[in-house]
């Protein structure tokens, strides 16, 4: 679910500018650039959310005053939501601009996730919600699954790189083989 917020949306303060956007922030005493460096960045909304996501859930966990642990939930649910709602009106979407075969850019329409971020941000509330109520063997079995998991993944994958057995001659080939949906043989 993070993936498809750090792969749809940019940070607020990492718009584009212009040459004379450049000049008129640098002429008039830095105001926008004060203004573009106090906002946070993508990976900082994203914590938060995750941050205030696992509160509401060990805050209903593991209060026992019934009146303050809904309480507390609640708040950090508002949080959580509130932060939805800046990353929908503040990020920026990531542009699907690419160069068609002429040079010239062009936009080219794929399937875009619906109901993003509100959907998203319902699942990682979610999870981290039930994970808050899986106690530490739960989470201890959890972190080792993990680890095994990705030891697993690297002692496999090691090594198989198209870059390293000479297939593609550089990342952006890769990257362009890959959006194009051309597999491995056509290299």
């Amino acid at each position: 679910m993070i993936c498809l917020f750090a792969m749809r949306y940019e940070t607020p303060s990492s718009a584009p500018a212009s040459a004379s956007d450049l000049d008129s922030a640098s002429s008039e005493n830095n105001e926008n650039a004060s203004t573009h460096r106090g906002k946070l960045s993508i990976g900082y909304i994203l914590i938060l959310l995750n941050l205030f996501s696992c509160a509401s859930g060990l805050c209903f966990k593991y209060i026992h005053i019934v009146s303050l642990k809904y309480s507390l939930a609640g708040l950090f649910l508002l949080l959580s939501i509130a932060v939805t709602i800046y990353i929908a009106t503040s990020c920026i979407e990531s542009s699907d601009m690419r160069f068609n075969e002429d040079g010239v850019e062009g936009r080219h329409h794929r399937f875009r996730t619906p109901f993003v971020p509100y959907l998203p941000a319902l699942g990682i509330y979610a999870n981290w919600f039930l994970m808050a109520h899986i106690g530490w063997v739960g989470m201890v079995m959890l972190v080792g699954y993990v680890l095994f998991g990705v030891i697993l993944y690297a002692a496999i994958s090691l090594g198989k790189s198209f870059l390293e057995h000479g297939k593609c001659n550089s990342v952006s080939d890769l990257q362009e083989a890959l959006l194009e949906g051309n597999d491995a043989d056509a290299f």
